[in-house]
């Protein structure tokens, strides 16, 4: 059909094009699909599509897929997808992507996600994300994480939090972290953190803190813990902490350490 006349199709009779016939299409046919067409889509048609004709897609036809569209989308055409189209996923569409798919997410395609987009994604989702494009998000990105989704990280994601991740977390956030979690941060990391992060941590969480970690925070950073966080450590926690962080605890916080 030309150009022109590709959108006269009605959605059954688009359908019934074979998938290899589909996949012939030229990208500006593709480009004058109505989203009704494309919602109609099956996945063999849309999987028929290289990845440059994939990407021809403007962000309404994208926006037009359904879940289950979306959730056939090959990982070459998802990651093929441009900033604004990637932008153009609505937040259910987003929770429908398979964890394959956002495994396979660029470190690109992740920046290129909306903080709605951030906030829709399950669980299961976070977790698929790698280290790398964990620790890459902006700091709108990462403010948008829920407590829920922090909580759910992997122990390796954790790990590979940097110090300026740690800065882009609220308090709030940083008392989602589990025990285990928070034991797994890097020393830089544990370093980064402010007094009203570390106010939220709770005895459980303070306890959870490694001695390499409480080794490494100067005495600034030890002055931040309230009573009741001093007074939980454990004797080996406090030998852990540097002599001039000790020398440094003001009188409230040593009258905790013999309580």
């Amino acid at each position: 059909p030309a150009d022109t006349q590709i959108h006269a199709f009605s959605t059954p009779s688009l359908r019934s094009i074979t998938a290899t016939a589909f996949g012939s299409l030229s990208e500006t046919q593709l480009g004058a699909l109505t989203t009704a067409q494309v919602s109609s889509l099956g996945t063999a048609q849309l999987t028929a599509l290289n990845s440059t004709k994939f990407a021809a897609f403007t962000e309404a036809q994208i926006e037009a897929l359904t879940t289950t569209l979306v959730a056939g989308i090959s990982n070459t055409n998802l990651t093929a997808l441009g900033d604004t189209q990637l932008a153009s996923l609505t937040a259910t569409q987003v929770a429908a992507l398979t964890i394959g798919q956002v495994g396979a997410l660029t470190t690109d395609n992740v920046a290129a996600l909306t903080e709605t987009q951030i906030g829709a994604l399950t669980t299961a989702q976070v977790k698929a994300l790698s280290s790398t494009n964990l620790s890459a998000l902006e700091a709108t990105q990462a403010a948008a994480l829920t407590t829920t989704q922090i909580a759910q990280l992997t122990t390796t994601q954790a790990g590979a939090l940097t110090a300026t991740d740690i800065t882009e977390l609220s308090a709030e956030q940083m008392g989602a972290f589990t025990s285990t979690l928070l034991a797994r941060l890097g020393t830089e990391a544990v370093v980064a953190l402010d007094a009203n992060q570390i106010a939220e941590f709770n005895s459980t969480q303070v306890q959870s803190l490694t001695t390499t970690q409480l080794a490494a925070l100067e005495a600034s950073d030890v002055a931040e813990f309230n009573e009741t966080q001093i007074a939980v450590l454990s004797a080996t926690q406090v030998r852990a902490l540097t002599a001039t962080a000790v020398a440094a605890l003001a009188e409230t916080q040593l009258a905790a350490l013999t309580t």
